[in-house]
């Protein structure tokens, strides 16, 4: 790579993954030569005032997906070889496919859902190199943290130990949990339901005391089954009902996660409940 002027061609080390390729600056397939808009996301605060109410009402827009553009080089031992690569590369970055993209900006991992915004483009250096450049549509905008962070809500814990004496502790219960947000922005969180004993609760209830936001789901769940929540896509589903989002009850909310602490808590005895969250940022 050396002799054709590429020595790294980033600020420290940085990594992208997708669908099976890696291109990064120490890579001996794909070598990472630079990438423009991956960091810094800008919000605009749009706030309109009406003459005849008090306040206003106040919206984040976001104007357009973030694109990002990864440049790299491709250097090989025959035709054939580049050939290979470069149609690999093509799979890779198949516009027609959604795909997470995975980010590493030298000191952290970061992920984003992604879809290609158009093939690589490709610029012949010789019979056995080329350089190239891949783009992304960064749809959701926000980068995400790489792995979803996982909390306890409402779990029994079985203290019995045996031999045991009276008086003892069968069990001990987790209500609440302190949940913190350490992205830019607010997040929305999957929250799992189990099942855990045959005669759970015919109302569970979830709350985050930080916002005020209430989920009440009426439905009395039977042994093994697990109810998903996904807040961001206001979807509820059953292992063994399938779509039972007419199962909350009206006043309900989706509960998001604000910048900072969140206290969530949650009453469903005979279930355990976990929370699953990512971060999410502007820049990464």
């Amino acid at each position: 790579f050396k002799q054709f002027g590429y020595n790294g061609g980033t600020d420290g080390m940085k990594i992208f993954r997708i669908n099976g390729v890696e291109i990064s600056d120490k890579s001996d397939s794909f070598m990472l030569t630079s990438v423009s808009g991956d960091s810094g996301g800008s919000v605009k605060r749009s706030e309109t005032t009406y003459v005849d109410t008090d306040g206003a009402d106040i919206d984040d827009v976001l104007f357009q997906c973030r694109i990002v553009d990864i440049n790299g080089f491709i250097c090989c031992s025959s035709y054939m070889e580049l050939e290979r690569m470069k149609q690999t590369l093509l799979r890779a970055f198949n516009p027609k496919v959604k795909a997470p993209l995975a980010y590493y900006n030298g000191a952290r991992w970061y992920m984003a859902n992604v879809i290609p915004d158009k093939l690589p483009s490709f610029v012949k250096v010789n019979n056995f190199s080329c350089t190239f450049t891949a783009y992304v549509n960064m749809y959701e905008y926000y980068w995400l943290s790489y792995n979803d962070i996982r909390h306890n809500v409402f779990q029994r814990i079985n203290k019995v130990e045996s031999p045991f004496t009276l008086p003892c502790v069968f069990t001990q219960r987790i209500a609440q949990a302190d949940i913190i947000n350490e992205g830019d922005v607010e997040t929305f969180p999957k929250i799992a339901i189990h099942c855990t004993d045959n005669t759970p609760d015919g109302t569970i209830v979830i709350k985050n005391h930080r916002n005020g936001q209430t989920l009440t789901l009426k439905h009395r769940l039977s042994l093994g089954e697990i109810v998903n929540i996904d807040c961001y896509n206001h979807t509820i589903s059953s292992s063994i009902s399938g779509n039972i989002i007419e199962k909350i009850t009206p006043e309900s909310e989706f509960i998001q996660y604000e910048q900072g602490i969140n206290r969530i808590t949650a009453t469903g005895c005979g279930t355990s409940i976990l929370s699953y969250h990512k971060n999410r940022y502007l820049g990464a």
